[in-house]
């Protein structure tokens, strides 16, 4: 007697890639992840720019005594708050660059022109000479003058224009307004140089971020916190 025996099927059911969080695919798929996701964060230009700015904000105060201005800005909320007035961008472009607005406060510019300081600046050293010499002309001519130093933000990164103004209530004789006039006028150079030194150090940090907030590492570690799920083609699902 025989007895027929169905052949078995040979087509075997493909198996379904199940979408899982990035630390549990496999290597070759957090790679097209990583991938993936620094080509669309470069179309999107979503970097931590609030981080970045203020990293930048406190480097300029720690390292050159300068306290960026704020300005009142309303939000997609309707609501109002307090915004740096400093704006950069790192895209490795013609463009690149930093801008900011400040109000200078000169004592703590010129503390960083003794030598010895932690954060010792030629500028600022030429900047403490100059203000020795106006505090001299004060006292011999016994008058008060009162001074305004700053950073006026232009539109463009190319460079911010210094200002050093002086005033006073009580009369000023010629020869002395002559001086006081060279002085401002030298100091105003003074400022701007330490302007371009913060800006193209600035401009250093900033780039070094960007690479860093590009770097594998960093967006393996950003894709894993936020508990993304991906497909087989590292595409987020």
């Amino acid at each position: 007697m025989t007895t027929l025996i169905k052949p078995l099927d040979c087509e075997c059911e493909e198996e379904q890639f199940e979408p899982r969080p990035y630390k549990d695919l496999p290597p070759e798929i957090q790679e097209k992840a990583i991938e993936k996701w620094r080509d669309d964060r470069w179309n999107r230009g979503d970097f931590d720019a609030d981080f970045i700015t203020e990293m930048l904000c406190d480097d300029l105060e720690y390292e050159f005594g300068i306290k960026v201005s704020t300005s009142t800005q309303k939000g997609y909320n309707g609501r109002t708050h307090e915004h740096p007035d400093i704006e950069w961008d790192f895209s490795y472009c013609q463009g690149d660059g930093v801008s900011f607005k400040a109000v200078v406060d000169i004592d703590k510019v010129i503390a960083r022109g003794v030598p010895g300081c932690e954060y010792y600046s030629p500028h600022a050293a030429k900047l403490r000479e100059l203000w020795q010499a106006v505090q001299m002309l004060e006292a011999v001519s016994m008058v008060d003058i009162d001074w305004s130093f700053g950073f006026d933000k232009k539109n463009d990164h190319a460079r911010h224009d210094a200002y050093a103004y002086w005033d006073s209530y009580e009369g000023v004789d010629e020869d002395a307004q002559k001086v006081l006039d060279a002085l401002a006028d030298t100091m105003q150079d003074v400022l701007n140089e330490i302007y371009d030194d913060a800006c193209h150090r600035m401009r250093k940090i900033g780039y070094s971020q960007i690479e860093y907030q590009d770097s594998d590492e960093y967006i393996a570690e950003e894709l894993d916190a936020n508990d993304y799920l991906f497909d087989e083609d590292g595409e987020i699902v």
